[in-house]
């Protein structure tokens, strides 16, 4: 049985209570195992933080503090995979091995990129897109393949927040999509500059 969305004080009988309840429903269900926090699908928040606390997460990244490794396995859990996340810095000017590197493969597979000058344009490539992910995804830890009810829920969900320029979609002679890049910038700095959680604290 899976279990996420998990939230608590710093209080080792919190989690502990949660957790019971969660063994219980699980017990009662014939179930075997408990493996989280992992959500619905791998879109949904997993995972813990175990280090890194004192860097700035991007706004789709997962946090949660510093004590939750140590209650939770004095609940019984113990860690079953690392999930690492990279910072990596792009060059104002792609290098020219990069550049080339990519030419030749496009000229090679007969590859070339989606022309979009707005989300509706690039709308018809998404069934594609969790398509692809289903298949170059299915080995990855944890992964549960997205149904295409998840697939159009999701397309909804991330609509209002992707732009033309942060999406690149690959395609073959088909015109079928192969490979994508979508990125987006970090609200986190903003964010933390206007004290979201204390706006969000005082207004609820």
């Amino acid at each position: 049985a899976r279990f996420g969305w998990l939230d608590f004080i710093e209080d080792k009988e919190v989690p502990e209570l949660l957790l019971n309840r969660v063994e219980q429903w699980a017990t009662e269900c014939n179930m075997e195992y408990l493996h989280g926090p992992l959500g619905f699908t791998s879109f949904d928040a997993s995972g813990v933080l175990v280090e890194g606390f004192d860097e700035m997460p991007t706004s789709f990244a997962h946090y949660n503090y510093s004590y939750y490794p140590d209650l939770i396995e004095k609940c019984g859990f113990k860690k079953d995979v690392d999930w690492i996340e990279y910072n990596i810095k792009v060059p104002e000017k792609v290098p020219e091995k990069v550049s080339k590197g990519a030419e030749l493969i496009a000229k090679r597979y007969k590859l070339h990129t989606a022309d979009g000058k707005n989300i509706k344009d690039l709308l018809k490539y998404f069934n594609g897109l969790f398509e692809l992910i289903n298949v170059t995804y299915k080995d990855l830890y944890g992964f549960t393949e997205i149904t295409p009810k998840q697939a159009v829920n999701l397309k909804k969900q991330f609509r209002s927040l992707l732009s033309p320029e942060y999406i690149s979609f690959v395609l073959n002679e088909e015109d079928e999509l192969v490979a994508f890049g979508i990125s987006a910038p970090s609200l986190s700095k903003a964010l933390n500059d206007w004290n979201f959680l204390s706006f969000y604290k005082r207004t609820v």
